[in-house]
């Protein structure tokens, strides 16, 4: 269990009461090899109905995005991940943040969230700026066994100017 607490903030009581220590963390690692490593111990990821989608911004207000876009600047400083939680009652969810063109986990962690909220959100701030590529989230619950609540996709395009070459004249 240490070294699960060193790789993610879980504690002994996020893991629900019907599953072992051992199948909780089999399930954590084929969660954060889901769409990353070709080998996985192929347990079901438990889905009792559609997940939420995802909505991303720079910024939220009242616990959603305020200006919802699905493409991103390499430069802006941390992406919102708003995701819908009024008929869930846990008071923290696990968010795995990865590159799908690169097959990079960039964020595996588990995020507090407010039950008592129509909507939560988590984040990810790169080191210095996001690389450009394809993203993708996922929001898991942790109390109902690893359940997928919320997904979504986002792109980051580099924030360099280009400089264009001329050849002709100015008049």
């Amino acid at each position: 269990m240490r070294l699960l607490q060193n790789f993610i903030r879980i504690d002994v009581e996020d893991i629900p009461s019907f599953m072992t220590v051992k199948d909780f963390t089999i399930e954590l690692i084929d969660i954060a090899g889901k769409d990353i490593l070709s080998i996985t111990h192929n347990v079901p990821q438990k889905q009792t109905a559609a997940p939420e989608t995802i909505k991303f911004g720079n910024s939220v207000e009242n616990n959603m995005a305020t200006d919802p876009k699905e493409i991103f600047m390499s430069n802006e400083p941390r992406i919102y991940a708003t995701f819908k939680t009024d008929q869930f009652t846990d008071d923290a969810v696990l968010a795995k943040w990865y590159r799908t063109d690169t097959k990079e986990v960039c964020l595996f962690d588990k995020f507090p969230i407010d039950p008592n909220k129509e909507n939560n959100y988590v984040w990810f701030e790169p080191k210095s700026q996001s690389d450009p590529g394809s993203y993708a989230v996922e929001i898991y619950s942790l109390n109902d066994g690893l359940e997928v609540i919320a997904t979504g996709r986002y792109s980051v395009v580099d924030s360099t100017p280009t400089l264009i070459e001329f050849t002709g004249k100015f008049l």
